[in-house]
């Protein structure tokens, strides 16, 4: 009896999964459909209407470069904060722009559930980053992460609100 009662479990469950898949025009279960592919750092960052990202990336010659990664986080400036640094950002050479653009990406990739408060992450650039965690509230060198968790073909991006500087 115990047998019948597993095999019918068996039987019942391989249907109902049979029938939670998407069936084609002649009754058949049809795989489930596929999940839309990451886009890049630079795709994701213009999509997403980071034009001011997507113009230093290029004006730095790195956005194949950082299309390119694999295993990283990109802290993602917004356009009003480099709207802030404007006229800092005028008198930077190519290799400059370049720097602070690296001090905004980590080798690693870190969604928001991997921050940790006081945690202090090392760049490409070569720098440090602090994270502060408070509630809902995150922080990198006091910039407040504004929209989380933005997952690209390579790692994830935290879009924050300020353009982080090395020191």
């Amino acid at each position: 009896m115990k047998a019948s009662f597993i095999s019918s479990l068996l039987m019942l469950a391989t249907g109902l999964q049979a029938a939670a898949l998407p069936h084609g025009p002649d009754g058949d279960a049809m795989d489930p459909p596929a999940a839309p592919a990451l886009k890049s750092a630079s795709a994701t960052a213009q999509a997403a209407g980071l034009t001011s990202l997507v113009s230093a990336l290029t004006t730095a010659g790195l956005a194949a470069t950082v299309d390119g990664l694999k295993d990283v986080t990109i802290f993602a400036p917004t356009n009003a904060a480099f709207d802030a640094i404007a006229s800092v950002a005028k008198g930077l050479s190519k290799d400059q722009l370049g720097n602070v653009l690296k001090y905004h990406v980590v080798p690693t990739t870190a969604f928001s559930k991997n921050l940790k408060d006081g945690q202090v992450v090392k760049t490409l650039q070569g720098g440090e980053l602090k994270i502060s965690v408070k509630g809902a509230k995150v922080t990198v060198n006091g910039a407040n992460v504004v929209k989380a968790d933005v997952a690209i073909n390579g790692g994830v991006v935290h879009v924050i609100d300020a353009v982080l500087l090395p020191k």
